[in-house]
């Protein structure tokens, strides 16, 4: 006969109360201990088993073994998003979450690094009182430098460490990468033919697109094959940032002595 017992009644379970062992042999049963949710940190209990014969309950014996309710501390870090593109001199940011995996209120202390040298920053260096399984978000920023080779990638990892224990941290890592600058510019007139009389004033719409991947100035001339009088009310585009389209007007004077059918 199996008995068990211990110092604090945390829940015990044997999986066998009983056991027919013939001589000279051993039998095993597994013993199971619930700690309770609201056990304070760093209980134990010292649990006992006894083993009594069922013939003769003078034979007997028994032995102890300890249940500790532990500390843990442990810490997860994930950034979000893994990958960021920009064009020197471009910031971007991204979003460390650390979240408090063990069962005590904790703190951590964070830390940024890369292998490119682009300085990256956090929002916050240190979180303080983050209790069991919640979670804290900073902001991790980065600026390409100016001089940035175009296909440059830095790789920048933060890093977690408990306040509690310095043994245990955590890290994620994420990407920068510095784009090469294209210039672009699109041009398209509307309509693309008009009609008049010697004399009359035709007017066009100009438009003007910056197709590169960043923002442009662009200047705007006009030539003709006959010499007619030609004018925009634009002669330039300012700031147009990229896929962005502006608009302007040409205006046409037909030559007063030009001929029939003449094109211009």
């Amino acid at each position: 006969r199996l008995e068990n017992s211990d110092n604090v009644g945390w829940p015990l379970r044997l999986e066998n109360t009983s056991l027919a062992i013939p001589p000279f042999e051993n039998r095993t049963t597994k013993l199971t201990v619930t700690i309770p949710e609201n056990a304070p940190l760093c209980t134990r209990d010292n649990i006992r088993i006894v083993a009594t014969s069922t013939e003769n309950a003078t034979v007997r014996d028994n032995d102890s073994c300890i249940a500790h309710a532990a500390i843990v501390r442990r810490v997860g870090v994930s950034i979000s998003p893994s990958y960021e593109n920009g064009l020197p001199g471009q910031t971007l940011s991204y979003t460390v979450k650390v979240t408090n995996e063990g069962n005590v209120v904790d703190a951590y202390d964070l830390r940024p690094s890369d292998n490119a040298g682009w300085g990256p920053s956090l929002s916050e260096n240190l979180l303080e009182n983050v209790s069991p399984l919640e979670n804290r978000t900073v902001t991790l920023i980065v600026t390409i430098p100016e001089n940035a080779r175009p296909g440059t990638k830095d790789n920048i990892t933060v890093t977690a460490t408990s306040r509690g224990d310095n043994t245990k941290s955590d890290n994620a890592s994420c990407i920068a990468h510095s784009l090469a600058i294209v210039r672009g510019v699109r041009v398209s007139i509307s309509p693309d033919e008009r009609e008049g009389m010697p004399g009359d004033w035709l007017s066009y719409t100009i438009g003007v697109m910056n197709t590169g991947n960043i923002t442009d100035n662009y200047d705007l001339t006009i030539t003709d094959s006959l010499g007619w009088s030609l004018s925009l009310a634009d002669n330039s585009v300012r700031n147009a940032a990229p896929g962005e389209n502006r608009t302007t007007t040409l205006t046409v004077v037909v030559h007063e002595n030009a001929e029939p059918n003449t094109e211009d």
